[in-house]
């Protein structure tokens, strides 16, 4: 068993540092671009239930109110640390890394149902955080999920898009030497990592990958602490 990611272990990740402005190259989406995406979204949903895969910060911190969740399975999917960051929770100096879907394996999550006389509205809210512009939007996809009622069709943010210009490959040493380094403007890429940890505990959720990156990621913090060179990434 490794070294677990306490909280005195994520706080010595975290510092001060800026929020920074509009990306370059970004075309960034206006309000009229994020109501039309939102009603092709309503528009693909139908008259059924909206739903939303919640496999890693939407479970800690959803952006919009859920009327309902169920425990779901998205059977060919699994979480990965992929999207490299200079921003949020990485700097241009030192890039952290964002969590996705990537195509094989498993991912248990949670499936949240949007409020039906008020589905345009929340949509916006999840939209205006996880998308800045049309690239972002090839992330959006429906995927089936397999819950203990039966199965559904939801949409997940960040599903391993055609291209994008964070996706990157990296070894899960890689990914735990830049977690704990990583902070931005919102916190530190260890505490993102912590608190995914701490919600999939308290859903009673394993999920291996997430384990070995969490006591990969402790034990390069515990050796920055102790003055030992851990890695030379």
């Amino acid at each position: 068993m490794g070294t677990s990611l306490s909280p005195e272990l994520v706080a010595l990740c975290e510092r001060p540092e800026p929020k920074l402005g509009p990306e370059s190259g970004v075309s960034y989406y206006a309000e009229a671009d994020y109501q039309a995406v939102a009603a092709k979204l309503l528009d693909d949903a139908g008259n059924g239930p909206f739903w939303v895969f919640a496999y890693g910060s939407l479970l800690w911190r959803p952006a919009f109110a859920a009327v309902e969740s169920r425990r779901a399975e998205a059977r060919g999917w699994r979480r990965e640390f992929c999207m490299e960051i200079r921003r949020w929770r990485g700097s241009p100096e030192r890039p952290g890394l964002m969590m996705a879907l990537r195509k094989g394996g498993t991912c248990t999550g949670l499936a949240l149902r949007l409020a039906p006389d008020d589905r345009q509205a929340q949509l916006m809210c999840l939209l205006k955080r996880e998308v800045d512009g049309e690239e972002d939007r090839h992330s959006l996809r429906w995927i089936d999920l397999d819950t203990a009622e039966g199965p559904i069709r939801a949409l997940a943010c960040w599903a391993e898009p055609v291209e994008s210009r964070m996706f990157v490959e990296k070894s899960l040493a890689e990914q735990a030497h830049m977690l704990a380094r990583a902070c931005g403007s919102i916190g530190s890429g260890a505490a993102y990592l912590h608190q995914t940890v701490v919600s999939l505990a308290s859903l009673g959720i394993a999920d291996a990958y997430v384990a070995r990156l969490e006591a990969h990621v402790a034990a390069e913090i515990v050796g920055m602490r102790d003055g030992q060179v851990l890695s030379t990434r």
